[in-house]
């Protein structure tokens, strides 16, 4: 299954992240880990560095209409209505996913969205633009049973409200207990529930203060205690509580698997109801 983790900058969707990932690849899975944030936060303190020289998926758009057959000049916003007979994959991994991913280890794979760059900075397009081939490759993704996709977002409500994230299974909140923390958790909870995609709440730096009114306690999938593990980002010390955190996260998470074709009926009638609101 896929699950984007979200949330407030400094709310720990970087560190929960990590900390998913490497419980899910101890327990036997087989992990892509998609770091889509600016920073790369995820992919490095998974082991990734610059000098692996990974291909960025900003600058995969030809690469991904070529997989797909399409002329260059198709639009991603018709993508969900097109005939595609082709997918992506993991097992075997097809050449584009061969391509943007770099193995490390047997059961981790990293891709990343890539940092901001030249080709950003003085480009015509905005960002969103250089997030499209992630924004279709998710929902094309076809996994197998003990696969599983993780992916780190970008900081606040900007890419969940772009739709980068309708191609997820489920959206996981990271939220801390600071007002402007469970602010954010309502903006991302208003959009998760317009673009129809489930949503899970994991709740870090929380000590015994009260759930608040806008938090559905049956969404909670447990706490992140503080643990110095996460401090040094070291695996080898991971508390146990928060490994089963992460255990209980997976077991609430999986029964939202949904079909590819789901998460492109979304879009449609998302972009179906915003046509019909806008004056010709």
């Amino acid at each position: 299954m896929k699950i984007a983790f979200v949330g407030k900058g400094g709310s720990g969707k970087s560190t929960t992240s990590w900390l998913f990932t490497h419980a899910m690849t101890q327990s036997g899975k087989h992990v892509l880990a998609i770091d889509a944030d600016y920073n790369m936060d995820l992919a490095h303190t998974l082991g990734w560095h610059h000098d692996i020289g990974t291909p960025e998926l900003h600058t995969s758009e030809t690469d991904f209409y070529t997989h797909l057959g399409l002329p260059e000049d198709t639009l991603f916003r018709d993508i969900p209505y097109l005939s595609l007979p082709t997918r992506f994959s993991l097992t075997p991994k097809d050449s584009f996913t061969h391509k943007y991913t770099h193995a490390l280890s047997p059961r981790l794979s990293v891709m990343i969205s890539g940092g901001h760059n030249d080709d950003m900075v003085f480009s015509n397009r905005c960002t969103h633009a250089f997030s499209a081939p992630l924004k279709f490759y998710l929902p094309l993704l076809k996994l197998e049973e003990n696969e599983l996709v993780v992916v780190d977002s970008v900081a606040g409500t900007d890419m969940v409200g772009y739709g980068l994230y309708t191609g997820a299974d489920v959206i996981v909140v990271v939220v801390e207990h600071t007002p402007n923390s469970i602010r954010v958790y309502e903006q991302i909870k208003h959009i998760a529930d317009l673009l129809g995609i489930p949503h899970m709440v994991v709740l870090n730096k929380w000590q015994d203060e009260a759930l608040p009114s806008v938090i559905d306690p049956e969404l909670v999938a447990g706490k992140v205690v503080l643990d110095p593990a996460l401090l040094k980002q070291d695996a080898s010390i991971i508390l146990p509580e928060n490994l089963e955190t992460m255990n209980e996260l997976l077991s609430r998470v999986s029964k939202y698997k949904t079909d590819p074709k789901g998460a492109f009926e979304r879009v449609r009638s998302l972009q179906e109801s915003r046509d019909a609101r806008t004056p010709s």
